[in-house]
């Protein structure tokens, strides 16, 4: 950007005149860069030179408020998006801009010139319309890359077998998976905010919420079966539930749990069970002077229920 012919003097010629200066002062105070980052300390002082020129077409213009239009400030977006892209903090952001401020009152103080109060106020509060475009537009693309990272994760958690929720200190769900949905047999948008007794019978919810509270008191990862009665009866559930301590205090703030429906291996194990007892009482059925032997070859044959005891042999 190149500024455009004065129809002001002193202030807006004097940044104009000292704006080699006043990056060289603020690439000086900057804090040592890691070694190849050389180009990206080259895109923040062209970023900064874009700056400087921008304060001072506002001084020639006369007035912030002429430059109401988002193009004119978008040498200050490009500078939010450059310094998140980079992986710099936000606040790294306006600490840069309050370098700058001070490099300015300096070479201004150093020049010695008089200077119009009109002017000063002026070349602040563009150099404060720019911070806050810098900053607005970081935290744009700061909030679009959270987001994307969420509908990443929660597509990857929609696929997993179990059910994956978290909850608050409360028992109130901040986030669940789509195989919770089943279980609850309610839509993601009408379960987060809500507790468990709004969304499962009074005992189901009680026994759930007992067990939360055993996994807050123990601060430690507790594992439970838990049963839910569902439209086509009720499932068993292997779930393992852990506390998400608060970085600053450690103490509990939420819990998470994973869900698995074993149902199906519960229902084999049964019917194994059962199985097996029935065979026990069909070999505890058989004779006496049956052998061993001779009651496995029974029960192994399909004509185990018409097995015929033989003659025991004489003495």
């Amino acid at each position: 950007m190149n500024p455009v012919a004065s129809t002001t003097d002193s202030l807006a010629d004097l940044v104009a005149g000292r704006r080699e200066d006043i990056l060289r002062r603020w690439r000086a105070r900057l804090e040592p860069s890691p070694p190849g980052m050389a180009e990206e300390l080259q895109e923040r002082l062209q970023g900064m030179l874009k700056l400087v020129d921008a304060l001072v077409l506002v001084l020639r213009q006369g007035t912030v408020e002429a430059w109401t239009q988002g193009a004119f400030w978008s040498h200050a977006r490009e500078i939010g998006l450059r310094r998140f892209r980079s992986g710099a903090r936000v606040d790294t952001l306006v600490q840069e801009y309050g370098l700058l401020r001070e490099i300015i009152l300096e070479v201004l103080d150093a020049s010695q010139q008089p200077l119009r109060t009109d002017e000063l106020r002026m070349l602040w509060r563009a150099l404060d319309r720019s911070l806050t475009e810098a900053v607005a537009h970081y935290v744009q693309q700061h909030e679009q890359a959270l987001r994307s990272r969420e509908l990443r994760l929660q597509e990857i958690l929609d696929h997993a077998p179990a059910a994956i929720y978290a909850k608050d200190a409360l028992g109130r769900y901040l986030f669940i998976n789509r195989p919770f949905e089943a279980i609850s047999g309610h839509e993601r948008a009408s379960v987060l905010g809500r507790s468990d007794f709004e969304l499962f019978a009074q005992e189901t919810a009680e026994r759930f919420r007992l067990n939360d509270r055993r996994v807050l008191a123990a601060r430690a990862p507790l594992v439970f079966d838990e049963e839910v009665l569902q439209p086509d009866g009720p499932h068993l559930y292997h779930t393992m539930k852990f506390p998400l301590p608060s970085v600053a205090e450690g103490e509990p703030w939420a819990l998470c749990g994973v869900s698995t429906d074993i149902t199906a291996t519960r229902t084999l194990r049964q019917e194994r069970d059962e199985a097996r007892e029935q065979l026990q009482r069909v070999l505890t059925q058989l004779p006496s002077c049956c052998g061993p032997s001779t009651r496995r070859a029974c029960s192994r044959s399909s004509r185990a229920r018409a097995c015929r005891p033989r003659p025991c042999p004489p003495r």
